[in-house]
């Protein structure tokens, strides 16, 4: 604490003098303390241990008094100094209604905040100072503060409960009843996984069937993550049978919260299955074709000592004409023969793109419809709008049963490889 506040709060005011002149002198520093502990908390220090010495000692040099001196009297006379402490400061004791308001704004001030239960007991209090209200005991501001939590969290799950369809209530209830099934309670909570076409599938479709449950996001928007987190945290530890013993009201806001949670997860999820899976072919492709590389360089009768007679050559005369130092060790025949076959394998990129597409049709496919169904992809890059333009269609074209599209239908976009020349995208789904 620093000095400044200090002494704000340990400070008398010139009315506080008046009001502790009228106490005997071995009272006066307790009754101080107090007064200018209420004055800071909203509530009484309940024992001498609560008030540090320093402070005392402050308080007990503005009254020219001993701060260490000792107060022992009786409870009806603390409770009675205490009444006057109050009367001093304009504090009256909470009544019902004063209660019901300081219940009313805990709950519409912290409900949905990550706060901690001692937090709200802090604020209550604070609430009570502004208003001139004293709560009796830690106790009663405790059963307040719980009440509080309980309203708000109550009353959520009633708007969450009184948004969900008929529909959507049906499906929550098939996700209790059948907890194994692929959507159900039990398997809706599984990690999703390592990055196998399988588990994308699977993922995918836990996902759409999320998106169909039109669940009530809109009602979480202003709630704190952390507080919705804790919730999740909650339902995830419950098992099925559990959660069915919940009244209905809180079982299917329970499970909905839980649900509209677990969606951003399976996204993040499904995108890094995704690009493990993308970079997995990449890293696969490039290695066979590297490999058939070093193959074809062995296999090819000759290559290997046509390329070892060409270094030497230029090791030899390193200043010397093509013409004159590489022909006449290797022909103009074999040179043309070796660049043919090149070309007709392409390039190293083009020869693993080659790869990737025949890994991707044969056994990847599968997993590009159900994929764009539930993610959707957006960019600010306008290079990148022909590509998402795509998509687009693609996912158009599933839906009305197609499989392939003409050439021409293709976005084209400013994908320029081999020399600049413009690429066209052609697809199938």
């Amino acid at each position: 604490m620093s000095d400044r506040a200090f002494l704000e709060i340990w400070s008398l005011s010139f009315s506080d003098f008046e009001f502790l002149e009228t106490y005997h002198q071995g009272s006066r520093v307790w009754i101080g303390v107090q007064l200018l502990y209420f004055r800071d908390h909203g509530h009484f220090a309940e024992a001498l241990a609560d008030i540090p010495d320093d402070a005392r000692n402050y308080v007990g040099d503005q009254l020219g008094l001993d701060g260490a001196m000792p107060y022992n009297v009786s409870k009806d006379t603390v409770r009675r100094h205490q009444l006057e402490i109050l009367r001093h400061l304009g504090f009256h004791r909470a009544t019902q209604s004063d209660r019901q308001n300081l219940r009313d704004w805990l709950k519409s001030t912290l409900g949905g905040r990550e706060a901690s239960f001692e937090d709200w007991v802090i604020e209550g209090y604070r609430w009570s100072r502004q208003h001139s209200v004293f709560i009796p005991s830690d106790k009663i501001m405790e059963r307040i503060v719980r009440s509080a939590r309980k309203a708000f969290r109550d009353a959520l799950f009633q708007q969450i409960s009184e948004r969900l369809s008929s529909g959507t209530v049906s499906a929550l209830n098939d996700c209790l009843s059948d907890p194994l099934l692929p959507t159900g309670f039990q398997r809706m909570k599984d990690d999703i996984g390592a990055a196998t076409l399988e588990n994308v599938l699977l993922a995918s479709t836990k996902l759409a069937f999320l998106q169909r449950l039109d669940l009530p996001f809109e009602l979480l928007a202003h709630i704190d993550r952390r507080w919705i987190s804790r919730i999740g945290r909650q339902v995830e530890g419950e098992t099925a049978s559990e959660m069915r013993r919940h009244q209905q009201s809180h079982r299917f806001a329970l499970l909905a919260i839980y649900l509209m949670q677990r969606r951003a997860q399976l996204i993040d999820g499904l995108i890094d299955l995704l690009l493990e899976i993308v970079h997995r072919m990449g890293t696969r492709s490039r290695r066979k074709v590297v490999q058939k590389i070093a193959a074809d360089i062995g296999a090819v009768h000759g290559k290997e000592r046509l390329l070892v007679d060409i270094a030497l050559a230029a090791i030899s005369e390193p200043k010397g004409v093509v013409e004159d130092v590489i022909y006449p060790v290797v022909g103009v025949a074999k040179l043309q023969a070796v660049v043919n076959e090149y070309e007709a394998k392409g390039s190293l990129d083009q020869r693993i793109q080659k790869v990737m597409r025949g890994s991707y049709a044969s056994h990847y496919r599968r997993m590009l419809p159900p994929l764009l169904s539930v993610l959707e992809f957006r960019s600010n890059n306008r290079s990148w709008q022909p590509m998402l333009e795509a998509l687009r269609l693609i996912v158009r074209w599933n839906n009305d049963g197609r499989r392939f599209m003409p050439a021409e239908r293709a976005p084209k976009g400013p994908f320029r490889e081999n020399g600049g020349k413009q690429l066209s995208t052609t697809m199938a789904v």
